[in-house]
């Protein structure tokens, strides 16, 4: 049950805006909240921020279901594409990380690479337009997307990846054994 539960296993983030026209307090990735609740009046409906309301296999408890939607141009925490990539990492399921229409038109800048080690899709088309929505830079200072891990699939569209750095693969490094890469509908553009 929930009853006695302390407050880091709630893992409730801050009251901020998660996207959508209300502040909201978003779930940690492991908060006992998620897939917590009943199916029987969620289904259909969205939550807080405009998300699907069920969006694993039961409802979560609270107003914003816990899923992998960016909802600001943050490095890390809670909303980030950083946490949405941790959280994909950590489920052994192939897993879609999308972004809230807010973002479109904006620049993520990461201040170190991000790492793929599962079966992950980041699609950057918040209008179901092919069209890259979404730019990921890497400010010029680190490589952008490292697929790190044998044997993983990993689709990038509609994507801007722009201002990565490395001595190999700036914008992305996949190891020759890493498993399929596939890039849609993408710009990659001034990677150094």
């Amino acid at each position: 049950t929930l009853l006695n539960q302390s407050l880091a296993q709630l893992a409730l983030g801050t009251f901020t805006d998660n996207g959508g026209p209300v502040f909201t307090r978003a779930l940690g990735a492991n908060s006992v909240l998620i897939d917590a609740g009943r199916n029987v009046y969620a289904a259909g409906n969205e939550d807080a921020i405009g998300g699907n309301r069920i969006a694993g296999n039961r409802v979560d408890i609270g107003a914003v279901e816990q899923q992998l939607m960016v909802t600001n141009t943050f490095d890390a925490g809670f909303g980030s594409l950083r946490a949405a990539v941790d959280a994909a990492n950590a489920n052994a399921d192939h897993n879609t990380i999308t972004f809230a229409a807010n973002l479109a038109g904006q620049t993520i800048t990461l201040l170190t690479e991000l790492g793929l080690t599962s079966d992950i899709t980041i699609d950057g088309d918040v209008n179901n337009d092919n069209i890259a929505d979404i730019t990921l830079s890497g400010g010029t200072t680190t490589r952008i997307i490292h697929q790190t891990v044998g044997d993983t699939d990993v689709k990038l569209m509609s994507l801007t990846l722009t201002g990565g750095s490395s001595s190999v693969g700036a914008a992305i490094f996949s190891y020759s054994n890493a498993g399929s890469l596939e890039i849609r509908n993408s710009n990659l553009l001034n990677n150094v």
